[in-house]
Protein backbone atom coordinates (compact mmCIF):
# COMPACT_ATOMS: atom_id res chain seq x y z
CA UNK A 1 0.00 0.00 0.00
CA UNK A 2 2.83 2.40 0.84
CA UNK A 3 4.37 1.82 -2.63
CA UNK A 4 1.10 2.82 -4.31
CA UNK A 5 0.94 6.04 -2.28
CA UNK A 6 4.54 6.86 -3.18
CA UNK A 7 3.88 6.40 -6.91
CA UNK A 8 0.83 8.65 -6.74
CA UNK A 9 3.19 11.61 -6.85
CA UNK A 10 4.61 10.33 -10.15
CA UNK A 11 2.93 11.85 -13.20
CA UNK A 12 2.63 10.10 -16.53
CA UNK A 13 1.61 12.10 -19.59
CA UNK A 14 0.00 10.33 -22.54
CA UNK A 15 -0.33 12.24 -25.80
CA UNK A 16 -2.32 10.45 -28.47
CA UNK A 17 -5.08 11.51 -30.85
CA UNK A 18 -7.00 8.28 -30.20
CA UNK A 19 -8.98 8.54 -26.93
CA UNK A 20 -9.27 4.75 -26.72
CA UNK A 21 -5.47 4.44 -26.42
CA UNK A 22 -5.34 7.16 -23.76
CA UNK A 23 -8.11 5.41 -21.79
CA UNK A 24 -6.47 2.00 -22.08
CA UNK A 25 -3.02 3.15 -20.93
CA UNK A 26 -4.43 5.56 -18.33
CA UNK A 27 -6.35 2.74 -16.66
CA UNK A 28 -3.22 0.60 -16.34
CA UNK A 29 -1.16 3.52 -15.01
CA UNK A 30 -3.86 4.57 -12.53
CA UNK A 31 -4.24 0.97 -11.35
CA UNK A 32 -0.47 0.98 -10.71
CA UNK A 33 -0.75 4.18 -8.64
CA UNK A 34 0.34 6.86 -11.09
CA UNK A 35 -1.33 10.20 -11.73
CA UNK A 36 -2.20 10.43 -15.43
CA UNK A 37 -2.48 13.55 -17.53
CA UNK A 38 -3.20 13.53 -21.24
CA UNK A 39 -3.69 15.48 -24.44
CA UNK A 40 -5.09 14.68 -27.87
CA UNK A 41 -3.11 17.16 -30.00
CA UNK A 42 0.38 18.64 -30.19
CA UNK A 43 -0.44 22.17 -29.03
CA UNK A 44 -2.39 20.93 -26.02
CA UNK A 45 0.32 18.32 -25.38
CA UNK A 46 3.09 20.90 -25.11
CA UNK A 47 1.00 23.04 -22.75
CA UNK A 48 0.27 20.03 -20.51
CA UNK A 49 3.94 19.01 -20.45
CA UNK A 50 5.11 22.57 -19.76
CA UNK A 51 2.49 23.21 -17.06
CA UNK A 52 2.50 19.82 -15.32
CA UNK A 53 6.16 18.78 -15.77
CA UNK A 54 5.36 15.05 -15.77
CA UNK A 55 7.89 12.45 -14.77
CA UNK A 56 7.59 10.73 -18.17
CA UNK A 57 5.79 11.32 -21.48
CA UNK A 58 4.35 8.74 -23.88
CA UNK A 59 3.93 10.31 -27.28
CA UNK A 60 2.28 9.13 -30.47
CA UNK A 61 3.89 10.23 -33.74
CA UNK A 62 0.91 10.65 -36.08
CA UNK A 63 -1.21 13.50 -34.78
CA UNK A 64 -3.77 15.89 -36.30
CA UNK A 65 -3.18 19.55 -37.05
CA UNK A 66 -0.01 19.67 -39.11
CA UNK A 67 2.54 18.94 -36.39
CA UNK A 68 3.48 15.43 -35.36
CA UNK A 69 5.00 13.74 -32.33
CA UNK A 70 8.54 14.27 -33.60
CA UNK A 71 7.85 18.03 -33.70
CA UNK A 72 6.67 17.96 -30.09
CA UNK A 73 9.62 15.83 -29.04
CA UNK A 74 12.01 18.35 -30.60
CA UNK A 75 10.22 21.26 -28.92
CA UNK A 76 10.39 19.55 -25.52
CA UNK A 77 14.11 18.86 -25.92
CA UNK A 78 14.77 22.53 -26.77
CA UNK A 79 12.76 23.96 -23.86
CA UNK A 80 14.90 24.12 -20.68
CA UNK A 81 12.13 23.12 -18.25
CA UNK A 82 11.16 20.02 -20.25
CA UNK A 83 14.40 18.89 -21.88
CA UNK A 84 15.25 16.30 -19.21
CA UNK A 85 11.80 14.69 -19.07
CA UNK A 86 12.07 11.19 -20.57
CA UNK A 87 9.94 10.82 -23.69
CA UNK A 88 8.92 7.43 -25.05
CA UNK A 89 7.52 7.32 -28.57
CA UNK A 90 4.53 4.96 -28.48
CA UNK A 91 3.13 4.55 -31.97
CA UNK A 92 1.58 2.22 -34.52
CA UNK A 93 4.33 3.11 -36.98
CA UNK A 94 7.46 1.02 -37.16
CA UNK A 95 10.38 1.89 -39.37
CA UNK A 96 14.10 2.09 -38.83
CA UNK A 97 14.10 5.67 -40.18
CA UNK A 98 11.55 6.81 -37.59
CA UNK A 99 13.38 4.98 -34.81
CA UNK A 100 16.63 6.66 -35.79
CA UNK A 101 14.99 10.07 -36.09
CA UNK A 102 13.31 9.71 -32.68
CA UNK A 103 16.55 8.69 -30.99
CA UNK A 104 18.46 11.49 -32.69
CA UNK A 105 15.92 14.05 -31.43
CA UNK A 106 16.01 12.66 -27.92
CA UNK A 107 13.42 9.91 -27.40
CA UNK A 108 14.41 7.44 -24.71
CA UNK A 109 12.55 4.54 -26.35
CA UNK A 110 10.54 3.85 -29.50
CA UNK A 111 7.74 1.36 -28.83
CA UNK A 112 5.27 -0.07 -31.33
CA UNK A 113 1.82 -0.26 -29.72
CA UNK A 114 1.06 -3.68 -31.20
CA UNK A 115 4.25 -5.16 -29.72
CA UNK A 116 3.72 -4.18 -26.07
CA UNK A 117 0.90 -4.80 -23.63
CA UNK A 118 -0.11 -1.78 -21.55
CA UNK A 119 1.09 -3.65 -18.45
CA UNK A 120 4.54 -4.00 -20.08
CA UNK A 121 4.57 -0.25 -20.72
CA UNK A 122 3.82 0.32 -17.02
CA UNK A 123 6.66 -2.06 -16.07
CA UNK A 124 9.06 -0.18 -18.36
CA UNK A 125 7.94 3.10 -16.80
CA UNK A 126 8.77 1.80 -13.34
CA UNK A 127 12.26 0.87 -14.53
CA UNK A 128 12.82 4.23 -16.23
CA UNK A 129 11.66 6.18 -13.19
CA UNK A 130 13.75 4.04 -10.83
CA UNK A 131 16.84 4.96 -12.86
CA UNK A 132 15.80 8.64 -12.85
CA UNK A 133 15.32 8.56 -9.06
CA UNK A 134 18.74 6.94 -8.63
CA UNK A 135 20.32 9.61 -10.86
CA UNK A 136 18.67 12.44 -8.92
CA UNK A 137 19.65 10.95 -5.57
CA UNK A 138 23.26 10.43 -6.64
CA UNK A 139 23.45 13.53 -8.86
CA UNK A 140 24.96 11.42 -11.60
CA UNK A 141 23.74 10.33 -15.00
CA UNK A 142 24.47 6.60 -14.93
CA UNK A 143 24.04 6.04 -18.65
CA UNK A 144 26.89 8.27 -19.78
CA UNK A 145 28.66 8.95 -16.47
CA UNK A 146 28.01 12.71 -16.55
CA UNK A 147 26.86 14.78 -13.59
CA UNK A 148 23.08 14.76 -13.35
CA UNK A 149 21.70 18.07 -14.71
CA UNK A 150 19.57 18.67 -11.62
CA UNK A 151 16.35 20.56 -11.40
CA UNK A 152 15.68 23.23 -14.01
CA UNK A 153 13.86 26.46 -13.43
CA UNK A 154 10.51 26.40 -15.19
CA UNK A 155 11.22 29.49 -17.28
CA UNK A 156 14.75 30.72 -17.71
Amino acid sequence: MEEKIKKQTKKVCIIDDEPIFIEMYAKKFKDAGYKVISATNIRQGFEVIKDELPDIVFLDIVMPGGENGMDLLAKCKRFPATQDIPVVLLTNLDSSELREQGCRIGALYFLTKASFLPSEVVDLTEEILAVRDFEKKNKKNIINDRPYPGEQKIFE
